[in-house]
């Protein structure tokens, strides 16, 4: 099994925070979020440009989860080879390319 070079974006570490601290277990939440911060050091930042791209995505594929959007953004205005994810709402999304995690 080869490497593969992965980050995480910020959207990503609030979405870990906020499940959990919906659960009432926002101790565990924010332990995962160490975890994350410490394999993904310098997480992609979600700025203007990334939500102007989100709204562009967004109302292209209006099922799409407007978070969802968020992460398919990043990937596109930032040049990314792709996203992880098991989630195949990202499949119809020119620009994007969705790694299944079961094949890495």
């Amino acid at each position: 099994m080869g490497r593969v070079e992965a980050n995480v974006d910020t959207e990503t570490l609030q979405e870990v925070m906020y499940v959990y601290w919906y659960r009432k277990q926002t101790t565990v939440g924010l332990q995962y979020v160490d975890r994350l911060l410490v394999l993904f050091p310098s997480p992609i930042s979600v700025d203007r440009t990334v939500i102007i791209g989100a709204s562009e995505v967004l109302a292209a594929h209006p099922n799409l989860d407007p978070r969802d959007a968020v992460h398919a953004a990043v990937v596109m205005m930032r040049g990314l080879e792709g996203i992880i994810s098991a989630d195949r709402g990202y499949d119809p999304i020119r620009g994007v390319t969705r790694f299944d995690p079961m094949d890495l």
